[in-house]
């Protein structure tokens, strides 16, 4: 609310407030700007890269933009930041991060829009004098390392202050940050999650709650950094979703230089460091705002052997985290190892038992060599290749059968046994109806029996069947001439 009052100075529609009246001043209108003084930057470095800033890694001002973001922070950082943003208007910010173990980073901060004197008129705009005006917040900041990146929150309380009316309000922020790898990580933050509610006048303004997500890639042999955000302000009420783009590259060893862009500015920036210190300084073009210069100093004041020994220990832990991680995976290749070994000696055996099988069945020793099939599908049951040869020597088995009763059924037709002929057929032709060798054999030895029981007229019939069978089958043609005969001799006797 506090910048959209102050844009209202700047074009000149001030606030007339009266003396006597003063008890009954209203709160200006929050606008587009009303809440975004929580939105922008608390350092030049985010700011010359265009605020695009949530997933930053090692950053000591990273409450504003993303609490996980102290990840990487291994010193005690103090770090000051000033903007103008109007004439007599000012964003400031003071940071102080400090590690508490390994892997854990608190910080304490402090923030505050301030405006200058404010002219205070009567309804005749008449000057009675003048007052200020400042939205401030204290944050409290803690992070935590994970395996794969780290988890942050912000604490903070807010208050408004315009002319002798003030508010506060209090709320959470969350964060993470994703290390994908040595290069490339992302972020996401949940801002006003617990919402600041501040009344003035009666009035209520609630923050609305945002999401900021945001990706960071070095390349190049580290020297250039691309950033990028998207951020969703007012997620349940009246959205907007814009984008963010920086650039930073490392010049040397102590200079680096920055550009960035979103939806409403355009900035350059450059920083110099060396050793414990480090300058920042940002110039952005704001759509309403116009020109503005940002300038930070940070200055870390750890000794280099405490800042190497928490460096060593996060180090440490990260490298007991790959141990067990390379335990689990061990464990899982080795699960995965005995598991191909069980497979590679079940097929080995399969193999073996399929060769014996296949010796067995080749020597005519069907019912072994079944056996074995059966036992190894036992152990595999969907191997084609065991139901396969079972299914061929089944056929075998069934022509050898059929052949063996044929042949039987031949050798007694032979001794005249047409009765045990019949019975042999029978069994072929119960597996092959349409074995036409046993058909034939089955209707010759009918026809005898027919003959000799004077079934002449039978008798003829079941030659008839062996001719359709063979039509030059000479003992069928024999044997129809005789009965030819003896059918006309009974026929002339019957005259």
């Amino acid at each position: 609310m506090l910048i959209t009052y102050l844009i209202t100075l700047e074009t000149t529609l001030a606030v007339r407030v009266s003396a006597e009246e003063s008890s009954t001043w209203q709160q200006p209108v929050a606008g587009d700007l009303g809440m975004q003084w929580l939105t922008w930057s608390a350092s030049a470095r985010n700011s010359g890269t265009g605020n695009a800033s949530t997933a930053v890694i090692g950053d000591p001002c990273a409450y504003y933009s993303n609490p996980a973001g102290l990840y990487g922070v291994y010193n005690r950082s103090l770090n000051l930041y000033c903007t103008r943003i109007l004439s007599d208007t000012y964003l400031m910010s003071l940071s102080y991060a400090f590690p508490v173990s390994t892997g854990s980073v608190i910080a304490i901060n402090y923030l505050a829009l301030e405006t200058g004197d404010i002219k205070q008129t009567n309804a005749l705009a008449e000057e009675v004098g003048s007052f200020n005006a400042c939205q401030s917040g204290l944050v409290l900041t803690y992070m935590h390392a994970l395996p794969t990146g780290a988890v942050g929150a912000n604490l903070k309380v807010i208050n408004d202050l315009i002319f002798n009316h003030s508010a506060y309000g209090y709320g959470l922020d969350i964060g993470y940050i994703f290390s994908y790898n040595s290069n490339t990580a992302f972020g996401f933050m949940f801002q006003n999650i617990i919402a600041p509610v501040l009344s003035l006048n009666n009035k209520e303004e609630k923050y609305a709650l945002n999401l900021k997500t945001g990706m960071s890639h070095t390349f190049y042999r580290g020297i250039f950094t691309v950033l990028f955000d998207v951020i969703t302000e007012s997620i349940f009420n009246n959205t907007v979703i814009y984008g963010l783009a920086g650039i930073e590259a490392r010049i040397g060893k102590y200079f680096d230089i920055r550009c960035g862009i979103n939806h409403k500015s355009i900035s350059l920036g450059f920083g110099v460091g060396y050793n414990d210190a480090a300058v920042d300084y940002a110039y952005s073009v704001h759509e309403l705002l116009g020109g503005m210069h940002h300038v930070s100093i940070n200055w870390q004041y750890s000794s280099v052997f405490e800042a190497k020994m928490m460096e060593l220990k996060l180090q440490k832990n990260e490298i007991t985290d790959d141990i067990k991680k390379f335990k689990i995976e061990k464990k899982e290749y080795m699960n995965d190892l005995n598991t191909q070994n069980t497979e590679l000696k079940l097929r080995q055996k399969i193999l073996t038992e399929l060769s014996r099988a296949k010796l067995l069945i080749e020597d005519g020793k069907y019912e072994e060599g079944k056996a074995i099939l059966e036992n190894a599908l036992k152990l595999e049951p969907g191997n084609q290749n065991i139901r396969n040869l079972l299914m061929q020597t089944d056929e075998r088995q069934r022509l050898l059968f059929i052949r063996e009763k044929t042949v039987f059924a031949k050798k007694q037709y032979e001794i005249g046994n047409y009765a045990a002929v019949l019975k042999e057929t029978k069994l072929v032709l119960d597996i092959q109806p349409d074995y036409s060798e046993a058909k034939l054999f089955s209707a010759l030895a009918q026809a005898h029996i027919f003959i000799q029981a004077e079934k002449y007229k039978d008798a003829e019939a079941a030659l008839a069947v062996v001719l359709s069978i063979n039509p030059t089958e000479d003992e069928a043609l024999q044997l129809l001439r005789r009965l030819q005969s003896v059918l006309e001799y009974y026929e002339n006797i019957q005259r």
